[in-house]
């Protein structure tokens, strides 16, 4: 009898201590991949970002190019004067615009880079969280047979 009792212990025991190291395995393999996902997103908006701040660059292009256009048609030199005045204040918001939205994209990868290596770490945390409750588990197995042979031992003295 006692011996079935500490096969059962036993038994229970690894099983416990093998499913919550496979549950810390599991956690960390989720959290890893919320992690890839993160960065990816993160390295998206800098594209995203590079390709508004592009657009808006040409946008800018185009809106300078006109004004020659117009300034040339007035008889205005560009070069000189109001007009030159104006085309530098254009660039000047336009490159305002472009640092503005390509700040704005590595601000939000920067956030995400963050949210992955907290990912990472959560991970990392429940997977050894998973070892250290395992371990106990064992230990609780091995305090159990302990129990039980002692309990026998005092029968048999009996």
């Amino acid at each position: 009898m006692a011996a079935v009792a500490i096969g059962a212990a036993v038994l229970g025991s690894v099983i416990s201590a093998r499913s919550q190291v496979e549950e810390g395995k599991a956690v960390k393999a989720a959290a890893d991949t919320n992690a890839l996902e993160l960065e990816e997103a993160a390295r998206l908006d800098v594209i995203k970002a590079e390709g508004t701040a592009e657009e808006k660059k040409e946008e800018g292009r185009r809106i300078i190019g006109r004004g020659l256009s117009i300034t040339g048609a007035s008889g205005v030199k560009a070069g000189t004067g109001s007009a030159k005045r104006s085309r530098e204040v254009d660039q000047q918001k336009i490159n305002e615009s472009v640092s503005n939205i390509l700040f704005s994209g590595q601000s939000s990868a920067k956030a995400l880079k963050s949210q992955a290596a907290s990912q990472r770490v959560q991970g990392a945390s429940a997977k050894k969280a998973g070892k250290t409750r395992a371990f106990g588990s064992l230990l609780g197995g091995a305090s159990a047979v302990a129990g039980i042979s002692q309990n026998q031992s005092l029968l048999n003295k009996l």
